[in-house]
């Protein structure tokens, strides 16, 4: 690793008078201190002839270790503004710090962060003045250090007075108490002090000792814990999400650089009483009254969590160590929080995550929200009735008229409660019956990543024997294609779409499955049924039928505009007709009136499209394949992004040689492909524009021995890359020039 301080040094003495090799390293010695000074004194102690290359090279491989980079984001954080020097100086060292523990970070990226962190780091009374100001109008870190510089001109003396004030008052007191002292001497001449040796005084009233205060102290703020992934910060103010916490759905605020959880008195049930105390980043110390076990939702997952509860609190605050428990993805480019339990929606500000239907671009017109309020009732969750739509019925036809008997599995004794819960549910719900069938596919519980268990049934053997009625199914490329010129989205989820539809009376006993001496059957069209993809395409053909800017893929509605007011009206379309045929949309999963949503693996709007960090984040986390399998599963994961990656096929051509041969053998080829590949998928650079009608397209295409590639593109920006890898042939001269 470089580093330009030899050169200046070099420079500076030259300037100073300071000639000759031996002379610079006797002034080096002097000037460095802490930690460089022993490196230093470690080499002049060491024997030989120690030259100024050798310290430089020294001190380089002391202060470029790895370790030294793990301790950058925790000093970043930490930093505050130094007595012996300025406002210039503190932005000097946030900015190497910064650059250190994130030297990938994009300039608008670190601009922002250093300015939001150069806030926090000044006094209290500055930071305040700071935010009025740069919320006026924003600025770098070198514009709010000459800022700061002239608001500390006007309020350093009063800080300096208070603080001799205070000295004063201090000395008064212990002036005050030797006074008493020895007052009371003439009365205890006898009694003498073990802690400074004088008479007339025991050693617990003795004037020499301060008295201490034993308090425990949270101040182990780290700038992020190590294990927490953070994604492109880029925001400056407060965030915020909605989290239910004891059975209340809350605003939260998202606060990593604190060191623990808060919340509120009344937002909390049994509270333990501690000896904790708890301070703010401006010193103030807060009331605690102690702490609660608290049940945290996320996702499926029920998490019991320790929040400290203090007062002065409107809303509960999750701190780092709440993040570092769930191990979280602070997202803010993409507005979300990813934890190991599901993902949060972020909010800029608490009145817009009070919105249970969040209107982003459309806070001005507050039709979006009569019109959710018109249509509230298509809108449930948890405990609430499924739509149901008997418009299409789901048909099983089999391919022959002899009944199967499908061969039984047994379900594990410690699950067997698990089965009988969830088959109680499904009854009241509606979604089975009870059953007299020949046809008994077994059941099985998959474990979730939550740790509970998904009902499941296993239809395999049905499947093999169905006859299918297949239709045209839209890609996700094809579904994301359509949506140009688009300004405005809304993603409307369908609760448990498969839920939703009826399956044909005559066919329910072949969905038949049998749990201990019960047999049962579904009314409603289960997942795992070939033809149910099919189904629930034509159902969702025939539901938006003569509807404009519209698309669906799955379950998920997609409304897309490139106006507000147009907006309105697509989105009203749609949902008289959802509620005309008596479905019902998912009201956590929605997403209404955005100008950017997540959709089908990928985060649209601006004009672009890109992946969703924590999908590329979980193909990096792939090891090193073993198999031709694990191999497989690795270049399908990856080639779905291959059209955000320049000659994907051609680099990844390697890989795919070892697919084709009798013997995997994992070479240093393939590891350097492999490697190589997860260096190339990077969520900030993977960007593509959205198609844009009636504009000119340029296509760019090249070939060589390897592989054939070509680039679309409109108006300089790239719409999408194209590859492939020629395994068992060449490619003639004359057809690469085409």
């Amino acid at each position: 690793m470089k580093i330009p301080w030899p050169k200046e040094f070099e420079a500076v003495a030259e300037l100073v008078g300071v000639k000759g090799p031996k002379a610079e390293l006797v002034v080096l010695g002097a000037l460095l201190r802490g930690r460089a000074k022993a490196v230093y004194d470690s080499l002049d102690g060491a024997g030989g002839k120690t030259t100024g290359e050798a310290v430089a090279e020294r001190l380089a491989a002391e202060f470029g270790s790895p370790v030294d980079g793990e301790d950058a984001p925790q000093k970043f954080r930490l930093a505050r503004l130094p007595v012996d020097g300025g406002p210039l100086v503190l932005a000097v060292e946030l900015t190497r710090l910064l650059r250190r523990a994130l030297p990938s970070l994009d300039e608008e990226s670190e601009a922002q962060l250093l300015a939001s962190q150069f806030v926090e780091s000044v006094p209290a009374t500055v930071s305040q003045q700071l935010k009025l100001v740069n919320a006026a109008q924003p600025m770098d870190i070198s514009e709010l250090a000459k800022v700061t510089r002239q608001l500390m001109t006007r309020t350093v003396a009063p800080v300096g007075c208070e603080k001799q004030e205070m000295s004063n008052v201090e000395k008064k007191i212990e002036e005050l108490e030797r006074e008493i002292a020895a007052i009371q001497v003439n009365n205890k001449r006898n009694d003498k002090c073990y802690a400074c040796g004088g008479t007339g005084h025991w050693k617990i009233n003795c004037p020499t000792r301060r008295r201490r205060r034993y308090v425990r102290r949270y101040n182990e703020c780290s700038f992020y814990p190590r294990n927490l992934g953070i994604v492109a910060l880029v925001d400056r103010g407060a965030v915020y999400t909605r989290v239910n916490i004891n059975e209340r759905d809350l605003v939260c605020l998202i606060d990593t650089g604190a060191a623990v959880s808060l919340i509120g008195k009344e937002q909390c049930k049994r509270i333990k009483p501690c000896t904790l105390a708890v301070h703010t980043i401006g010193g103030h110390m807060l009331e605690v009254f102690g702490v609660s076990n608290s049940i945290v939702k996320l996702g499926d997952a029920e998490i019991n969590f320790p929040f400290v509860v203090t007062t002065s609190l409107s809303r509960p605050i999750l701190g780092a160590d709440f993040l570092k428990e769930v191990k979280a993805i602070v997202d803010l480019r993409n507005g979300k929080v990813v934890t190991k339990y599901g993902s949060l929606t972020i909010h800029e500000s608490s009145e817009v995550a009070e919105i249970r239907v969040a209107a982003d671009v459309s806070s001005k017109k507050p039709n979006i929200h009569e019109l959710c309020k018109k249509y509230a009732k298509l809108f449930t969750g948890d405990g609430e009735p499924y739509g149901l739509c008997d418009r299409v019925k789901h048909e099983i036809p089999i391919k022959n008229s002899r009944v199967n008997i499908f061969a039984s599995r047994r379900v594990p004794v410690h699950l067997e409660a698990e089965v009988n819960r969830q088959v109680q549910e499904m009854l009241k719900e509606g979604i089975i019956e009870e059953a007299d069938s020949p046809y008994s596919s077994p059941v099985l519980l998959v474990k979730k990543p939550n740790g509970k268990y998904r009902f499941c049934v296993d239809f395999r053997e049905l499947n093999n024997i169905t006859d299918l009625k297949p239709c045209a199914m839209p890609t996700v490329v094809e579904t994301l294609d359509r949506l140009q010129n688009a300004t405005v989205f809304t993603v409307l989820d369908l609760r448990s779409g498969y839920w939703q539809l009826p399956i044909k009376q005559s066919d329910r006993s072949k969905t038949a499955f049998t749990v201990r001496d019960k047999q049962y059957q579904f009314k409603r069209m289960p997942f795992g049924l070939a033809g149910a993809p099919f189904t629930f395409r034509r159902l969702m053909t025939l539901l938006l039928k003569n509807l404009d800017n519209v698309e669906v893929y799955g379950d998920d509605v997609v409304v897309y505009s490139q106006t507000e007011a147009d907006h309105i009206k697509h989105v009203e379309a749609v949902l008289k007709r959802i509620d005309e045929f008596g479905l019902r949309i998912n009201k956590d999963k929605s997403q209404i009136a955005k100008s950017s949503v997540t959709l089908l693996g990928h985060k649209v709007g601006n004009g672009e499209i890109k992946p969703l960090p924590e999908k590329i984040l979980t193909i990096k986390n792939i090891a090193v394949p073993n198999s031709k399998r694990k191999l497989r599963q690795f270049l399908g994961r990856a080639a779905f992004y291959s059209r955000f990656v320049k000659n994907f096929n051609e680099i990844a051509a390697p890989l795919y040689k070892l697919l084709s041969g009798t013997k995997f053998t994992w070479t240093d080829t393939a590891e350097q492909t492999f490697n190589r590949i997860k260096n190339m998928l990077d969520d900030r650079q993977m960007t593509l524009r959205l198609l844009e009608p009636g504009r000119l397209f340029t296509v760019a295409t090249d070939a060589s021995d390897h592989g054939i590639g070509a680039v679309l593109s409109q108006a300089d920006r790239v719409v999408e890359y194209a590859s492939s890898h020629p395994l068992n042939r060449s490619i003639q001269p004359s057809k690469r020039s085409v």
